[in-house]
């Protein structure tokens, strides 16, 4: 579950918003049941799990395009093979 808690300009939590994949739902914080999300480890704490994220998506792009280019020159092939080239 990802949540995201709003603080007032005393530095005191007000509102959550949390969402599971299917549903977003924003509440009032409630200290016994939200306490545990201020006790949480955030990955913004951490900007080389960022970076590595960022890594990742660029060798999810470089595959695509690989994969693209592989498509693209068979179809240039049969299309010399057709022609008579």
């Amino acid at each position: 579950m990802n949540f995201e808690i709003t603080y007032d300009e005393k530095d005191n939590p007000t509102y959550v918003q949390t969402w599971d994949g299917y549903c977003s739902v924003s509440r009032e914080f409630e200290p016994e049941k939200d306490g545990w999300m201020l006790d949480q480890i955030s990955v913004k704490d951490f900007p080389i799990i960022q970076q590595g994220r960022h890594i990742e998506s660029l060798v999810h792009l470089v595959n695509e395009l690989k994969r693209e280019n592989f498509y693209l020159r068979n179809q240039v092939e049969q299309w010399r093979k057709s022609a008579g080239f």
